[in-house]
């Protein structure tokens, strides 16, 4: 095991740490952190079992001290000598060796004189069941360990302390709680096949805000503005839980004055050290998010500076150039003059704004934030005469119509002074106080009286505005894919999908940036306001206020008067999804509001049907599903608690066909989204929801379906695969090589069939992990119903994801096979991180018969876990630029004459790979369905061309233009493992989505472009793509005996 610290603050020690590396650290050692600032610091526990009796070292530099809050941190074999490590950098932390000869000892970390953390690891025996227990300890409480395992991975949930919360995704955080003893403890306990190489941490503490008998708001300023850098250096989680702080602050949920006292030039100079810290940072931070957590944290604080000393001086020369006596001495019994004198002597803040009227300018000056008259004034010496202009016409004419134009024009012009050159404080704050008098507006608008032009007009403006500060390059593309739109002529039915393609694409970015910003600072908001004692109901709503308060909030509006326009025009579907779950199950049950539900927990899932919701409820605990008969704000408080907690939450704009889903009262059923974005209501019995419930699991598999085999060979090429053998999919490739003239290009593919993974779990190299795996596999057969997910199934997952050896004969006869049909390059899987890479996708394959659905859809129908045998079916991954889903029968009206295609005879398609479309991927798929008899012809690809150009519709008939957020690319020469077990792809039953699949090199997801998008401006492309995929369906079709495919 071996002990690496670092100050997080200072990217370097400013002295050395006692023990460097090569000096064993004693039990018991104090080892102290000396830095710039003592209030936080980080630790790395690395606990290896890979090498017995060898060390592991820690690094600890400059880059590790980066790393640790957010990217690798390297551990190097000791054997690979320790000098070489001591080389590398000047800064080393002890290295223990061997990590059984120091169980039970307890190693402390003195970070204040009166406070030290001791960790204290010990390995443990229970119930058949070895595991580590690591203890940590603190005098104090307060403290909340932010921490993760190896390079910042998130560790497994099975072993998260009591308390954990996820705050990023790679990091979690843990309050420490009173122990029985009085001392504040962490306790983890985890199993010693998932232990993980190291853990990270870092120590958050709130001492000051809590415990400080003297604390002030000028001794906050202070403390914020020693820490800028590190929550800069921290990244994203960092600067969002300054701006929490800061926000508490500004909104008076902390305190101001507790036994402190300051001068007002004392508090100037501070407020302006901060805001000019902060514009810095919003201006140069080191990244986008930096950049705009620093903005947002510039909006709630003071300007500072001014002439604060005329604060104290002023009133004391007002009052004797009045003849009032300072209410002090002998005799006089004006109390109020002596409380105001002393207070604005000492504690002035910007409440006396509204108590000293004679001093009004003098107080906006230092203690005014972006107040827009006081930083107009303030920058003008910054600004060139145009400028200026425009600020004071905008000061003149405030209610103007045309004032969000001018306003816009000024941020223009103001973003070029504070992005170059030297960043200047009052600029800034102008430029915020600007962007808050377009958000009023905005707002004041009535956008109900607007007509189609005006909103299209209006939403590129505010678009506008929101780029100028959004640090959203996303955001960007939006302006632009929607000026081009714009551009072409209105308000034909072609041209509305275009619209609504685009103002989707606007809803799910905006969505995609509010979210962000609510899930980074509403983790914060609990643990801070938690410890610092503030109200519980002010807490929960603190991220929703946030993204209310943001002017982009103002898009969520004009959306959803356009969209319903657009919508109409376009002859689209009749609902508009706010919160996209793949589907959702319960039992049907109709009410007027949604808020007459408030407060009550359901023991079994519900859909509800309301013809009400207001935007402000919380949906309670059993609700899966809400569709209303009114319109929802996608940026309401119901559509955030919906989306974060997975509920699927849409709004349906016709009358009668919200009329007959009511009949559904009572019944159990299944909701559905449609390709096109339009909401299926069906009904399902209780044994199917029973299965479906969970995860949405739609399997209706009879056991059956199992059939048994025998393992014959370890690896099969494609000419091998037999049923038996094989899982079906597997059966399809070879059927599908066989069938398909060479127009058709598929990959080349092999097999690891059925009763390999039995083999490698029972082979003598594995005899380790084949103990606690069996042992665990008797642990979950003996699941009562009562629980619903066992924490064993994790516990196997991770078993057999990152504890499996490969035997040597597998790893000779899988390489020797892929090569030689051209699955991978000869000698590619020679190196060993490239055959590890491929390994750990195949035991993810393996271990996804132990998900939480699948391992519920096969509990509830009866199908035992021995009954169900995972093979892994091994394909070549082509890098394509655009991935299609074909149902050469229409899968809704079931007609054989009408392909359905989703960029697809239905088809559909998307940039990037298929897992954007069959992962459910949030968005609409270019989609169209097409009459075969249209396909039949010498001139397919001009009667394609003529119908899919979006001038005219003919027979074919565009259901949407494409607006998914991202794309999926795959690496070029990778390989994807897919599961192939016995249990999916059968008859009447699919399993999508039970078992993974892995792409051995991951796909980079990338945010796509649509101002530039082939698919939908070249409409030559177009129709030859499309008319190449439309004859692969009629292809398929035809080689299987004319029988309905999904493609």
């Amino acid at each position: 095991m071996a002990l690496a610290l670092f100050d997080a603050p200072s990217s370097v020690f400013s002295r050395a740490v006692a023990n460097r590396a090569g000096n064993p650290v004693a039990a018991g050692d104090s080892l102290r952190i000396h830095g710039k600032n003592a209030r936080n610091f980080g630790a790395a526990i690395v606990l290896s079992r890979e090498r017995p009796g060898r060390c592991v070292c820690s690094a600890v530099d400059d880059e590790c001290s980066s790393q640790a809050y957010g990217s690798t941190m390297t551990s190097i074999d000791a054997q690979a000598q320790v000098s070489a490590c001591a080389s590398a950098t000047s800064h080393r932390c002890s290295i223990l060796q061997d990590l059984e000869s120091h169980v039970d000892e307890t190693f402390t970390f003195v970070f204040k004189p009166e406070s030290a953390v001791t960790v204290t690891v010990s390995l443990k025996d229970a119930l058949s069941e070895t595991f580590y227990e690591v203890l940590l300890s603190a005098p104090l409480g307060g403290l909340t360990l932010h921490w993760a395992v190896n390079n910042w991975s998130l560790p497994s949930a099975s072993w998260w302390p009591s308390g954990t919360v996820q705050v990023t995704d790679r990091a979690i955080e843990t309050p420490f709680t009173r122990s029985e003893s009085g001392s504040w403890e962490i306790s983890m306990k985890i199993p010693e096949l998932e232990v993980p190489r190291c853990l990270v941490f870092v120590l958050k503490v709130i001492l000051s805000e809590t415990t400080f008998d003297n604390w002030s708001l000028f001794n906050r300023f202070i403390l914020a503005s020693e820490l800028v850098d590190a929550a800069e250096e921290i990244g994203a989680n960092g600067m969002a839980f300054m701006y929490t702080w800061l926000r508490f602050s500004a909104l008076k949920q902390l305190t101001w004055y507790r036994k402190c006292n300051y001068q007002s030039k004392d508090i100037a100079y501070v407020q302006e050290r901060l805001a000019s810290l902060m514009a810095e940072k919003a201006a140069r931070g080191k990244d986008l998010t930096i950049k705009k957590f620093a903005r947002l944290i510039l909006s709630t604080l003071p300007r500072g500076g001014g002439d604060a000393d005329q604060i104290r001086m002023g009133i004391l020369n007002i009052m004797r150039e009045n003849g009032i006596r300072e209410g002090h001495r002998p005799g006089i019994e004006d109390h109020f003059l002596e409380q105001w004198h002393q207070k604005l002597h000492t504690n002035t803040s910007s409440e006396d704004i509204h108590i000293c009227e004679h001093f009004l300018w003098i107080l906006k000056t230092v203690h005014s934030g972006a107040d827009l008259d006081v930083m107009a004034e303030m920058s003008k010496g910054y600004l060139d005469d145009e400028t200026k202009s425009i600020i004071y016409n905008i000061l003149g004419n405030r209610d103007a119509w045309w004032i969000p134009g001018e306003l816009v024009k000024a941020r223009k012009k103001l973003e070029k002074v504070w992005r170059g050159g030297l960043v200047q404080r009052d600029v800034m704050l102008l430029d915020i106080a600007l962007n808050n008098f377009f958000g009023l507006s905005i707002g004041r608008i009535d956008k109900s009286a607007l007509r189609g032009d005006d909103l299209c007009e209006l939403l590129s403006l505010v678009l506008e505005n929101c780029c100028i500060d959004a640090e959203s390059e996303e955001l960007n593309m939006c302006l632009k894919y929607w000026n081009k739109v714009k551009a072409e002529p209105r308000w034909t039915s072609t041209w509305a999908l275009l619209a609504m393609s685009a103002a989707d694409r606007i809803a799910l970015s905006v969505e995609d940036y509010m979210d962000h910003i609510y899930k980074i600072v509403q983790p914060n908001a609990e643990i801070l306001g938690k410890a610092c004692g503030i109200a519980e109901s002010y807490i929960k709503n603190f991220g929703e206020e946030v993204v209310r308060g943001q002017v982009l909030f103002n898009i969520s509006g004009l959306l959803q008067r356009l969209q319903s326009i657009l919508r109409g025009t376009a002859g689209l579907s009749t609902w508009q999804v706010v919160s996209h779950q793949p589907s959702a199950v319960g039992k049907v049950v109709v009410l007027p509001t949604l808020s007459s539900i408030q407060g009550l927990t359901y023991s079994e899932p519900h859909v509800v049907l309301t013809e009400k919701v207001d935007g402000m409820e919380d949906i309670p605990v059993g609700v899966t599903a809400v569709l209303c008969a009114s319109t929802v704000d996608m940026l309401s408080h119901v559509a955030i608690r919906a989306r974060d907690s997975q509920v699927l939450l849409s709004s349906c704009f016709s009358s009668e066909e919200f009329g007959s889903l009511k009949s559904f009262s009572g019944q159990h059923v299944l909701v559905n989204i449609g390709a096109s974005g339009q909401v299926l209501v069906s009904e399902c019995d209780e044994r199917a929801e029973h299965d479906l419930k969970a995860e949405n699991c739609t399997t209706h598999v009879k056991t059956s379906s199992i059939k048994n085999y025998q393992l014959e060979k370890l690896v099969l090429s494609e000419d091998e695969f037999e049923e038996g053998k094989v899982g079906a999919k597997s059966i399809k490739i070879s059927m599908m090589r066989k069938a398909l003239d060479k127009s058709v290009l598929l990959p080349p593919s092999i097999a690891l069939p059925l009763g390999v993974f039995e083999s490698v779990m029972n082979d003598p190299i594995n005899s380790g992990v084949n103990s606690p795996f069996g042992f665990s596999l008797q642990r979950l057969k003996a699941t009562t119903d009562s629980e619903r997910i066992p924490t064993e199934l994790a516990r196997i997952r991770g078993l057999v994801r990152t504890k499996l050896t490969v035997p040597k004969d597998l790893k000779r006869q899988v390489t020797s096979v892929a090569e030689a049909c051209g699955l991978i390059p000869t000698g590619a899987w020679e190196n060993e991180d490239n055959w590890e890479k491929a390994w750990q996708a195949i035991c993810q394959v393996w271990s996804s018969k132990w998900t939480d659905r699948a391992w519920l859809s096969r509990r509830a129908h009866g199908i035992p876990d021995e009954a169900l045998f995972m093979g892994c079916l091994i394909q070549k991954v082509i890098a394509t630029d655009y991935a299609f889903v074909i149902h050469t029968m229409h899968p809704i009206a079931k007609d054989p004459e009408l392909m359905f295609c989703e960029h697809i005879s239905k088809l559909q398609i998307v940039p990037g790979l298929g897992e954007v479309l069959v992962g459910n991927h949030k968005g609409s798929a270019f989609s169209f369905t097409v009459p075969k008899s249209n396909l039949e012809g010498a001139d397919q690809l001009a009667w394609l061309i003529t119908c899919l150009n979006l001038s005219t519709f003919v027979e074919a008939r565009i259901l949407s233009l494409p607006s998914k957020r991202v794309g999926l690319f795959a690496a070029e020469g990778t390989v994807i493992a897919r599961s192939d077990s016995n249990g999916e792809d059968l008859e009447g039953f699919s399993g999508a989505g039970l078992y993974d699949s892995v792409t051995v090199d991951v796909s980079k997801e990338v945010v796509l472009d649509y101002s530039e998008e082939r698919l939908i401006w070249d409409h030559a492309f177009r129709g030859q793509l499309l008319k190449a995929v439309c004859q692969v369906g009629i292809n398929v079709e035809a080689a299987f005996n004319g029988q309905p495919q999904v493609i």
